[in-house]
């Protein structure tokens, strides 16, 4: 337990550094002082500051995949209430962390924020063709949509997400039902 909060203690610490200036300007000493562990509980947590940021980007993914749609065998209908219930609980997910977020979005802490989170959305559509290869309509509809999910949801959490997550849901939900031709 105590690593853990070692790791969480040296995880907002970094965090409340990035706010200032980007992670190749922030040194160990700096983080281990503001969280007030040592050196020692530092490196049996962390090789990097790099690694700090992997590390919290991790847990963020895993709770954002824990919310991912459970579609399977639902009905259309239940499929669209189910893929709307995981948009809202995920947007709210990033509001709640938004601060984190636009850190990792400009680049200060680190440069695949936004390529991982386009291949968690891309994933996250799902496609109905079963042709294996080529580029099929289903398939760029899913390289669309995700694409441009991800670009709306970047754009709202560097704007602070000023508009409401339900204004948000109901935008990629309208979205997704055109590109689907519902």
């Amino acid at each position: 337990m105590a690593k853990f909060n070692s790791k969480r203690r040296i995880q907002k610490a970094l965090f409340e550094l990035l706010r200032e200036r980007s992670i190749d300007k922030i040194t160990v000493s700096e983080v281990v002082d503001k969280a007030g562990v040592s050196r020692t509980s530092y490196y049996r947590a962390y090789g990097s500051l790099q690694s700090v940021v992997d590390d919290a980007l991790d847990e963020l993914f895993g709770k954002i995949e824990s919310l991912a749609p459970q579609t399977e065998g639902l009905s259309a209908e239940s499929e669209e209430k189910e893929f709307e219930r995981a948009i809202s609980e995920v947007l709210t997910l990033y509001h709640d962390n938004a601060d984190q977020l636009r850190m990792l979005l400009d680049g200060s802490a680190d440069k695949t924020f936004r390529n991982r989170l386009f291949s968690f959305t891309l994933a996250a559509f799902p496609m109905h063709d079963e042709v294996q290869g080529g580029m099929t309509a289903d398939t760029m509809r899913q390289i669309y949509m995700a694409a441009g999910t991800t670009a709306v949801v970047c754009r709202w959490v560097e704007s602070g997400c000023e508009l409401p997550i339900s204004d948000m849901t109901d935008f990629i939900m309208q979205k997704r039902r055109e590109a689907l031709g519902k």
